[in-house]
């Protein structure tokens, strides 16, 4: 199986005092001026260039399906990084190239942003601190991922639902509050199939008290 390595540029992902960013075969690179990027964002409400994601892929046959799957794994990385961050964050332009010998050769290239974004936001609060996303990362995102994680939680329904509402976030409360509120209640309601509470009343008081409610 040939070995691949696919390239994009990484936009708004801020790293602090980090050397970079890593899950499995992802690794995101800050540019060498990725400060002076970040704080020119903030001050234009536009997305630049801080990082380059680099995908290691050994298990296609082809650059297209390297490109493809990589894509999709960096896709799920900006909705989960976006919620850290509390901004969106997202990838684009793609290059793949083949691997051999140790020294890798430029087969073809993919412009595409990997998500829907809207201005830079200012004046937020990070959900989680800039120089704890790599544990964030390491503790979350397989299970961010995960389908039966997700079916047992409904976090990954909730954190995209969160994120909708900030993609409103300068809209008038009553248009944000509604999909903060759904995330909410996924939340609340995957919790209580997971922990069901079991009535304190008596056994002869309990049958009354609902049907009382029901009346009420």
């Amino acid at each position: 199986m040939p070995k691949f390595v696919v390239e994009a540029d990484g936009y708004s992902i801020e790293f602090w005092d980090q050397n970079g960013l890593k899950y499995k075969n992802i690794t995101l690179k800050p540019t060498e001026n990725h400060r002076d990027m970040f704080k020119k964002a903030k001050n234009e409400r536009k997305h630049y260039k801080t990082c380059i994601a680099e995908v290691e892929v050994n298990d296609v046959e082809d650059c297209n399906s390297a490109i493809k799957g990589s894509q999709k794994n960096l896709d799920e990385l900006s909705f989960y990084l976006a919620f850290a961050f509390n901004h969106d964050v997202f990838f684009k332009n793609f290059k793949c190239y083949k691997v051999e010998s140790g020294s890798k050769y430029f087969v073809t290239y993919c412009f595409r942003s990997s998500m829907y974004v809207g201005k830079m936001r200012v004046g937020y609060r990070y959900n989680i601190s800039p120089d704890g996303i790599q544990n964030f990362i390491d503790c979350g995102f397989s299970n961010f991922l995960n389908e039966d994680f997700n079916k047992r939680t409904g976090i990954r329904r909730a954190i995209l639902w969160y994120n909708a509402g900030r993609d409103f976030a300068y809209a008038p409360a009553e248009i944000t509050f509604g999909s903060y509120f759904i995330a909410l209640e996924i939340l609340a309601d995957y919790f209580s199939k997971e922990n069901p509470i079991k009535p304190k009343l008596s056994q002869d008081i309990y049958p009354r008290f609902k049907e009382e409610l029901k009346n009420w």
